[in-house]
């Protein structure tokens, strides 16, 4: 498979990030709140700091990072380049080993081209548009499919382990419930549950519009779509990047696309709960 320079690069470089992140994790390091009261470190600037110098070096395209200053110059270009640094920033902190480095390209609006770098278990999961999704480990590398998963009461379902209260956990429960069962597992970021999708490892994941923006999404979107998977918002709307707000405000869902619109179908009807 031939891929893109596009994507070898970002696959070297969330790679390369990776040893910085793991330079500091575990160490006491403190621990700032950002304006939305989420968490933030210096392994967050450190690691936001080397990727976006390296992506410079190499693309004049803009980039929309977590960490850094928006200057809205970015609307004027039609690929932009997308970064989480550490997507699973409290996973990071209470080291559960379930954190992220995320690089998404996105054109026209669309994710293209993404990368979820795992730095613990050295995992690393990419795709882009056309040629497919694959995982490497220090064990080999494939090509990753989702799963055939067609029944409600067989599927299992992504969840966060830290939530603020017992809302998102609660709202999960009730829509197993009403679905038909199924089971519910706990994984650390945002990435690495859409990369489970896409794994086969779970079925179904969906994030409410609480504290999600373009950069938990644009990588994993390409990595599950490639996969066989399905990407919508939690009403079943098509995502789009490089806006002007960079906020989801409609939330995220993915699913091994045997269900996916059944499942838009009775997640909606909580969405006022969201």
């Amino acid at each position: 498979m031939t891929f893109s320079p596009e994507l070898h690069d970002a696959c070297r470089i969330a790679q390369e990030a990776g040893t910085i992140a793991r330079n500091y994790y575990g160490r006491q390091i403190a621990v700032e709140r950002k304006e939305d009261t989420s968490p933030v470190t210096q392994a967050d600037r450190a690691v936001e700091s080397y990727i976006t110098a390296a992506l410079q070096e190499k693309y004049s395209y803009p980039i929309l990072a977590e960490e850094d200053d928006d200057t809205r110059e970015r609307l004027l270009h039609d690929t932009v380049w997308i970064v989480d640094p550490i997507d699973g920033t409290r996973d990071f902190i209470y080291g559960t080993d379930e954190f992220c480095i995320l690089i998404g390209l996105a054109q026209q609006q669309s994710s293209c081209c993404g990368v979820i770098y795992n730095p613990i278990a050295d995992t690393l999961v990419y795709a882009e548009t056309g040629n497919g999704a694959y995982q490497s480990t220090p064990s080999g590398e494939q090509q990753l499919h989702v799963s055939d998963k067609n029944y409600f009461s067989r599927m299992r379902y992504a969840i966060s382990h830290f939530h603020k209260d017992g809302r998102p956990l609660g709202m999960c429960l009730d829509i197993l419930e009403i679905l038909g069962g199924g089971q519910y597992r706990k994984i650390g970021s945002t990435g690495l549950r859409a990369a489970a999708v896409a794994q086969g490892v779970v079925d179904v994941y969906f994030h409410p519009a609480v504290n999600l923006s373009e950069w938990d999404a644009c990588a994993s979107e390409v990595v599950v779509r490639e996969s066989g998977g399905m990407v919508t918002d939690i009403y079943g709307s098509q995502l789009q990047y490089n806006q002007e707000a960079v906020q989801l405000p409609l939330g995220f869902l993915a699913t091994n696309n045997k269900r996916h619109a059944d499942i838009v179908r009775h997640i909606s009807r909580f969405s006022h709960s969201f």
